[in-house]
């Protein structure tokens, strides 16, 4: 109670900043607290305020959706193989696709 609550959902691509980070703003938080937030996680990447209601999807969607694309890129890497390419040629080829 009578705190200022500010949730973020950052993603691993943060480490190399290329995140996609959502965030959604308490009942109490100031404008002040969204410049803070929008300008920390704005050194990541990119930043998107969205309604409490919808963080969960943003967890799925972009919390979640990179290790989707990791096995997605594993798959095309496999596939490469198993068409005779050596698997360091198919890994470059499948990253640089994605």
């Amino acid at each position: 109670p009578n705190r200022r609550v500010v949730r973020v959902m950052p993603n691993v691509p943060c480490l190399v900043g290329g995140a996609a980070c959502g965030f959604s703003c308490g009942e109490l938080a100031t404008e002040d607290d969204r410049d803070i937030v929008k300008a920390v996680f704005g050194t990541v990447g990119m930043v998107v305020e969205v309604d409490e209601h919808l963080l969960d999807a943003v967890t799925g969607l972009s919390g979640s959706g990179p290790g989707f694309v990791f096995e997605f890129i594993e798959g095309l890497i496999d596939g490469g193989v198993r068409c005779g390419l050596p698997r360091s040629k198919a890994k470059k080829l499948a990253a640089q696709t994605v």
